[in-house]
C-alpha cells in the first residue's frame, strides 16, 4: 500500500447465519476452533449461512470520498464494520492507514449516565484522541456541536439529533486519516446537515472519507466516486452520476401508462434533445395524445423525479400563464424545459394532464429518462421555467392552438 493508499480491500467477503440459533451453534464451534489453533475462516458456506459481502476490492486515496449506496440489505454497514475493525473478513484482507474516525451508528460509544461533555473525552479517547488534544479542542467542540447548556446534561436524555451533533463535533475535530460515516447524519436538521458536509468538504484534503447513505443528492453532492452493492456484490465502482443511474435501476418499475377510459390513449412522447444534458440546458418533449371530446382548461405537468421518487423540479403551464384546451381528437403538446439546474444524475420524467378539478386524463410515468452532466455540487429545487406548445390535427394540418413562455421560479 502506497504512502497515498489509505484504504485497501482486497476481496473482502462476509458471511452471516439467518437463523439466531444457528448462529450461537455456529458461534460456540468458531470459539472452539479458535482455542484449539484453528482457523475459522471458511471459503465454504454452512447451512443456513450467506454471504453478506462477497468479493469486494478497491482502494482509497487521499482526497477521495468513497459513496456506499444499495438497497437495504446490500451489506454497505458490513462493509464500513469491517473497515472500522469491528468485525473481521471470512477472506479477504482490508489494510487501513493512520487514524480512523467513524461515526456508523447513532449513540455509539457515549454512557448514558454521563454528559455530554463527559462523554466527549469517553468518545474521543475511543477513538484515539489524547486527553491533552481534547483540552486544546473542547471549547471549539461543544461550539459545533450547537448543544449549548444541554452539553452538561446526561447523554440518557438527548434526541437521536443530539446525538448525531455531539458524535460528529468529536469525529470533526478528530483530524482522521479515514473517515467512516453511515446514514446517521440522516436524523440530524437540515442547517446541521449542511454544516456537517461543510466540514466534510474540509476534511477530504487530509483524508479519504466513506459515506453511506440513501440520500442520492448527499452522494452526488460530496462523493468523488460511488460504488454500488447489491446483495453483497459490487454492481459499479466509479463516476457518481453513472452509478446513481445504476442504482436507480434496481428500483425502476418501468414505463406506466393510466388514462382515464379506453378512449383516452397517448399515442408517444418523443425526446426532442438529447437525453445527456449539462447543468442549466434546456429539454425538449413531444408528447401526442388522443382525446375523444374537448377539455378545457387542463392542467399540464411535467415533474422529474430521482431514484428515490422525490420530484426534484416541476414544470406546469399554469405557473408560466397558460391556459391549455384539448380538442376533440389528437393533440401534441410540445413542451421546452429551460435552465435546468439540477445535480449531475439521472432522473426520470413523467407527464400529467389533468382535468380539473383533479380528473386525471393521462398520468404518463417514467416515460423518458434524461442524465444531467458535470461537476455542479448545489442543490436548488425550484419550479422551472419552459415554453409550452399545443397543437391539434386535422386533416393531416396542424395549427397553433395556444403557447406561452415566462419564467416561473
Amino acid at each position: 500500500m502506497n504512502s497515498l493508499t489509505l484504504i485497501r480491500a482486497e476481496e473482502v467477503s462476509k458471511k452471516y447465519v439467518k437463523s439466531l440459533r444457528r448462529s450461537m451453534v455456529y458461534g460456540m464451534a468458531d470459539i472452539s476452533r479458535d482455542l484449539l489453533g484453528l482457523s475459522t475462516r471458511s471459503e465454504k458456506l454452512r447451512p443456513g449461512e450467506f454471504w453478506s459481502l462477497d468479493n469486494v476490492s478497491f482502494a482509497l486515496r487521499r482526497g477521495e470520498c468513497l459513496g456506499l449506496i444499495g438497497p437495504n440489505g446490500a451489506g454497505k454497514s458490513s462493509l464500513l464494520k469491517l473497515l472500522n475493525g469491528l468485525m473481521i473478513p471470512d477472506r479477504g484482507r482490508i489494510l487501513t492507514r493512520g487514524r480512523v474516525g467513524a461515526l456508523i451508528e447513532v449513540g455509539a460509544g457515549f454512557h448514558p449516565q454521563l454528559t455530554g461533555r463527559e462523554n466527549i473525552y469517553v468518545n474521543a479517547s475511543i477513538l484515539g484522541m489524547k486527553k491533552v488534544e481534547v483540552n486544546r479542542r473542547i471549547d471549539s467542540i461543544i461550539a459545533f456541536s450547537e448543544l449549548g447548556d444541554h452539553i452538561d446534561s446526561p447523554v440518557k436524555f438527548y434526541s437521536s439529533g443530539m446525538y448525531v451533533r455531539l458524535g460528529f463535533a468529536v469525529v470533526a475535530h478528530l483530524n482522521p486519516d479515514v473517515l467512516l460515516i453511515d446514514e446517521v447524519l440522516a436524523v440530524g436538521d437540515a442547517g446541521f446537515r449542511s454544516k456537517c458536509y461543510n466540514a466534510l468538504d474540509e476534511s477530504l484534503s487530509r483524508s479519504a472519507a466513506v459515506f453511506v447513505s440513501h440520500n442520492m443528492e448527499a452522494v452526488s453532492r460530496i462523493c468523488t466516486r460511488v460504488m454500488v452493492l447489491d446483495k453483497g456484490r459490487v454492481l459499479y465502482d466509479g463516476d457518481p452520476v453513472q452509478a446513481t443511474t445504476r442504482y436507480s435501476q434496481l428500483f425502476s418499475q418501468g414505463k406506466e401508462q393510466l388514462s382515464k377510459d379506453p378512449g383516452y390513449e397517448c399515442l408517444g412522447v418523443e425526446m426532442q434533445s438529447s437525453r445527456n444534458v449539462g447543468y442549466g440546458d434546456s429539454l425538449a418533449f413531444r408528447v401526442r395524445l388522443k382525446t375523444p371530446r374537448r377539455h378545457e382548461n387542463v392542467l399540464f405537468l411535467v415533474t422529474l423525479t430521482t431514484a428515490s421518487g422525490e420530484i426534484a423540479a416541476e414544470f406546469r403551464n399554469d405557473n408560466v400563464g397558460l391556459r391549455l384546451d384539448l380538442e376533440a381528437g389528437i393533440s401534441a403538446i410540445q413542451v421546452r424545459l429551460d435552465d435546468v439546474k439540477l445535480l449531475p444524475r439521472r432522473y426520470d420524467v413523467t407527464f400529467l394532464v389533468i382535468d380539473r378539478p383533479a380528473d386525471h386524463l393521462f398520468w404518463l410515468r417514467n416515460m423518458e429518462s434524461v442524465t444531467i452532466t458535470g461537476n455542479h455540487t448545489g442543490v436548488r429545487p425550484y419550479q422551472i421555467s419552459g415554453h409550452v406548445e399545443v397543437s391539434l390535427s386535422a386533416k393531416n394540418k396542424k395549427r397553433t392552438v395556444a403557447s406561452a413562455s415566462r419564467n416561473s421560479e
